[in-house]
């Protein structure tokens, strides 16, 4: 007499049995999953993406990218493998495709949906390159006949890993400071008791001028990112001093909160964010020595003693 398999035995045994294991593995499997990509929209969508201070974009982009995807494919691999109960080969073919486009549709949402990160060629490389190493890695598995329940395991691991590992980047980083490898520019003009003066001479250092009205901000190094790139390193480098009270220019002329203008009133030192749009001053910065420039900003450096009515040729 031919006997049924196991599984069937158990369930003839206990058929009102409402509890099942495999059902509620599947079901924390989803749940985890729908975590995970939901981590994976957030990163997707940040204005910028997390950095790893002291390394430079070059570095830390690309491998993100490869580690991101290579976890997506696993994953989808799961979906079609285990909650679609397709065939191996097919979840993996599908499993490619799903990640292949997922590719994509995440660097045409980036483009559209932020404004500083475009549409990246290199990006989809480095997707592409996850994509076929986890895609090799299942493959390997499944040839070995390695279970189910580890390459669960295993995905799982490397789900918390990839999160925990950007969540602590997370912890560390942040979006409005330069860091190893930007360049940003922020524009400035300097008023003096009414007076537009003209920009600064070129200096060389890691927040330089190259004799325009912008400032360059290109950390070279961890002492010179961050909170380290600041208003106040600018003048230094440039041979001046700014504090929130006073101001000295680097030909060593010096005007503090309460000294006199020309005319006789005493004057107050400031400094505003400008609409460049509008020409009108908005957001006070309390402490300029320590502001840290953000890329497109601009920003007017004034003492007065007398309102002065900024114009296009104040930007």
């Amino acid at each position: 007499m031919i006997q049924p398999p196991q599984s069937e035995i158990v369930a003839n045994v206990s058929p009102g049995r409402r509890f099942s294991w495999p059902g509620f593995q599947t079901l924390a499997l989803a749940a985890a999953g729908l975590l995970w990509a939901a981590f994976f929209a957030y990163i997707a969508l940040e204005a910028r993406p997390p950095r790893i201070p002291g390394i430079s974009a070059a570095t830390t982009s690309p491998a993100g990218h490869f580690l991101v995807f290579a976890v997506a494919t696993a994953w989808f691999y799961l979906l079609f493998k285990g909650g679609l109960r397709l065939g191996a080969r097919s979840s993996l073919v599908a499993a490619v495709i799903a990640s292949l486009l997922l590719g994509v549709a995440v660097e045409v949402a980036q483009n559209t949906l932020t404004e500083s990160r475009a549409f990246q060629r290199r990006d989809i490389a480095a997707n592409l390159s996850g994509t076929f190493v986890a895609s090799i890695f299942i493959a390997l598995s499944a040839i070995a006949f390695t279970p189910m329940k580890k390459l669960v395991i295993a995905v799982l691991i490397a789900s918390v890993a990839t999160a925990g590992g950007t969540a602590a980047v997370l912890a560390l980083w942040d979006p409005d400071l330069p860091y190893v490898g930007d360049h940003w520019h922020a524009q400035y003009r300097t008023i003096l008791c009414g007076e537009v003066q003209r920009s600064l001479a070129p200096f060389p250092g890691d927040i330089h001028s190259h004799g325009g009205l912008l400032i360059h901000i290109h950390p070279t190094d961890s002492e010179s990112e961050g909170a380290n790139a600041t208003l106040g390193r600018f003048f230094d480098l440039a041979g001046g001093e700014i504090t929130s009270t006073s101001i000295r220019m680097p030909d060593g002329r010096e005007f503090r909160n309460g000294d006199p203008c020309p005319g006789g009133d005493p004057g107050e030192f400031t400094v505003h964010l400008v609409d460049t749009r509008t020409y009108q001053r908005t957001e006070k910065i309390e402490s300029p020595a320590t502001y840290v420039p953000k890329q497109g900003d601009s920003f007017v450096i004034e003492f007065l003693s007398e309102p002065y009515i900024l114009s296009a040729s104040d930007r």
